[in-house]
């Protein structure tokens, strides 16, 4: 359980006694919840709420890291791209949201292969 911790000692028996701390008092804090919603907010501001995927800011980030990492080690990679011709209408016709083909199209690539890697 995570804990954020404040304390302070005083030497309560005065300046003659060599700096001895003789009583100290600590203010300890669960920090947990807090720190499950700062992470809940991370995901929802770098992730698309439809598809779950990162979202277009976050995915430029990601784009321009390993740009300059495949130029400062000399490696190459690739950004797959799918076009679908009249994939709205296709989308639109779904009767729910989970059923939409571009919501399930993302839940299969959103998982990377290597850490590396990021679905987009």
């Amino acid at each position: 359980m995570p804990l954020t911790a404040r304390g302070t000692a005083h030497d309560l028996a005065g300046e003659g006694r060599r700096g001895r701390i003789v009583s100290a008092s600590v203010i300890a804090r669960d920090v947990t919840q807090r720190k499950h919603y700062e992470e809940r907010l991370r995901h929802l501001a770098e992730h698309d709420p439809l598809t779950d995927v990162l979202n277009r800011r976050r995915f430029e980030e990601q784009l321009l890291d390993e740009l300059a990492r495949a130029q400062r080690y000399g490696s190459c990679g690739a950004v797959p791209c799918l076009d679908i011709d009249n994939f709205k209408t296709v989308n639109d016709s779904a009767a729910t949201p989970r059923e939409m083909p571009l919501r399930r199209a993302a839940s299969r690539n959103a998982a990377p292969a290597r850490a590396t890697e990021a679905a987009c």
